[in-house]
């Protein structure tokens, strides 16, 4: 599928595909990409970037790969991005250049058992902060992280709570920054591990 670009809204229904699909760059305020049901690997072998919203249901038979880029230039910016039984490998960068951040990160990598995730606020050109205290991760065993004290990977500490997942930075200078609540906050690190320069 080639390049998509719209003003507002782009959805993709994939459902019922058979064999491997690749996408190509979408450019969208609000983008919904449906291949939960075909039976083939999706990629996006570029960017998919939405500014206001975007909703990835990923193949659930197989591997999937999503490179997702958040414009929060405008408006805060909802993500909802699920993997399959394979090998999922999300990417989440931000390249807003303001104050305004994500609302919803919503990142479930399936069934896989070495999915991973890169929460990614400093390789793009215009680099910005990631910052959300309303994110869940779950059916991620690697999460990496490209962030540091000027372009903060900032999360609350809830969506990591209780998981097994390995934390490592893309290099050995990367942050990742946990908040909590104004309430007595039960967290749970006990069966994070560290997976490289952290």
């Amino acid at each position: 599928i080639g390049a998509t670009k719209a003003p507002t809204s782009v959805t993709l229904d994939l459902d019922d595909t058979t064999g491997n699909m690749s996408i190509g760059a979408i450019t969208a305020a609000t983008i919904v990409v449906d291949a939960s049901e075909g039976t083939g690997t999706v990629t996006t072998s570029n960017n998919v970037t939405a500014s206001k919203a975007l909703t990835y249901l990923g193949n659930g038979l197989n591997a999937n790969t999503v490179k997702a880029v958040l414009d929060a230039t405008v408006n805060a910016v909802t993500v909802a991005i699920t993997g399959g039984l394979g090998t999922d490998a999300i990417t989440v960068t931000m390249i807003d250049n303001s104050d305004t951040n994500v609302t919803t990160l919503s990142i479930d990598g399936g069934l896989g058992n070495a999915d991973t995730l890169l929460l990614d606020a400093l390789t793009a050109a215009t680099a910005a902060d990631l910052i959300t205290t309303n994110a869940t991760i779950s059916g991620i065993e690697t999460l990496s992280v490209a962030g540091d004290a000027t372009d903060q990977v900032k999360i609350n500490a809830s969506a990591i709570s209780g998981q097994t997942i390995a934390l490592k930075g893309v290099t050995a200078n990367d942050d990742l920054y946990l908040t909590g609540t104004d309430n007595s906050d039960s967290i749970d690190f006990s069966k994070l591990t560290d997976g490289g320069n952290n």
